[in-house]
């Protein structure tokens, strides 16, 4: 590929004559407008300054600035009960090991609780498993009030907590 066919592709160059008529070139240039600008590069804290830097500069360089990059976000290192997972060590966990392991919702709730920023972040088995004891006595409660569900009020909400909850409802909805 020549200079002028990554022009056409990346910066809203002219068609070079040596394209002629081929498609894929018009194909090209919809696939990188449609992935482009992206939204979110997330990487460790540990590659700002090499890889985080170098998606800059070569955006900055090379390319209009309505397809930079959208936003940036760094971590810190992947923790597993208090190491630093690695593959060498043998203390490494998948995603999909640690659905299957633990399941989608129990992963969510201890990756929500793994930590945030560019600390490192802990997923600890105790932390899941305790979320499986308290997600199952949610479920647990939740099945008991349906049980009752003939006992619960029907009437128009009334009282203040009502409004206020509606007032709370209300406002979550238009925020979304």
């Amino acid at each position: 590929m020549t200079d002028e066919v990554w022009d056409l592709i990346l910066c809203e160059g002219p068609k070079p004559e040596s394209c002629g008529e081929d498609a894929i070139f018009d194909e090209m240039k919809q696939e990188f407008q449609y992935y482009y600008p992206f939204d979110l590069r997330v990487s460790g804290k540990d590659l700002i300054q090499n890889h985080l830097t170098f998606c800059i500069n070569n955006h900055a360089a090379i390319m209009a600035k309505k397809h930079w990059p959208r936003g940036f976000r760094c971590n810190g290192h992947l923790m597993l009960n208090a190491e630093k997972m690695s593959k060498a060590k043998g203390n490494f966990m998948t995603l999909a090991e640690a659905i299957k392991e633990f399941s989608a919702d129990v992963t969510r709730f201890s990756l929500a609780d793994a930590g945030d920023g560019v600390e490192n972040a802990n997923f600890d088995s105790e932390t899941a498993n305790a979320a499986i004891l308290r997600l199952t006595k949610e479920m647990d409660w939740m099945k008991e009030v349906m049980k009752q569900e003939h006992r619960l009020r029907t009437c128009q909400p009334s009282t203040s907590a009502d409004r206020v909850f509606a007032n709370e409802i209300n406002i979550a909805v238009n925020r979304t």
